[in-house]
């Protein structure tokens, strides 16, 4: 199962490319010159479809990758995951010494 960007509506906005966590939403590379989702690597997440400001993303159950391109594409998912759980921790810690420095001041 895949979603759909219906080109329309669609401002380029990019919310849904930054938040993809398989990066599979593309964009520049069609004569559209609007966003586009891969469906090869669509893992039915539903970030794209909820971080939509125009709601131009929907469900498409018919558009099926096959099962290799699922499991790479919750690879990158899963890689993807990982990155922004060190990010947030790397962020706490930096505030968490931040708070205790400016305690001892």
């Amino acid at each position: 199962m895949a979603y759909v960007i219906d080109q329309s509506q669609c401002i380029n906005c990019s919310w849904c490319r930054r938040e993809c966590p398989t990066s599979t939403i593309q964009y520049y590379n069609r004569d559209e010159r609007k966003h586009w989702i891969d469906p090869e690597g669509c893992i039915d997440c539903d970030i794209c479809s909820r971080v939509c400001p125009t709601k131009c993303i929907s469900h498409q159950p018919e558009v099926l990758p096959t099962p290799e391109q699922l499991k790479e594409a919750k690879m990158r998912a899963r890689t993807w995951a990982r990155g922004r759980r060190q990010l947030k921790l790397t962020i706490r810690s930096y505030v968490d010494r931040e708070i205790a420095r400016r305690a001892n001041l």
